[in-house]
């Protein structure tokens, strides 16, 4: 099952599709649309999953990555999750899932 219309569908996008397992096919639409790309290794490399908002992937990286560690319990409000997510935007793709979140892509 592809979940772009076939008629749209070159034979490597939709040889690229079918290549994802099924519950990926809305995400490597998504990502045909935002990023072009048919190799799905670059696809498992890039997808960074479906989200509520993009702001809410931001959070789950500075938690991740332990990026605020060293901070302070009592400092930590002071970070600015906002503006640390629209900095992210420059190295990420996003597309609007169709559950009403977003798909996110990191820049490969």
């Amino acid at each position: 099952m592809t979940t772009m219309t076939d008629t749209t569908l070159s034979s490597d996008e939709r040889e690229f599709l079918d290549s994802l397992p099924e519950h990926l096919h809305d995400a490597g639409s998504a990502y045909l649309r935002c990023v072009g790309d048919t190799d799905p290794v670059t696809f498992d490399d890039a997808y960074a999953g479906e989200w509520d908002t993009f702001t809410e992937y931001a959070e789950q990286l500075a938690d991740d990555t332990e990026m605020l560690a060293e901070v302070p319990e009592w400092a930590r409000p002071y970070f600015d999750m906002d503006k640390f997510a629209h900095d992210l935007t420059f190295d990420h793709a996003t597309e609007t899932a169709p559950g009403g979140g977003v798909f996110v892509f990191r820049s490969i």
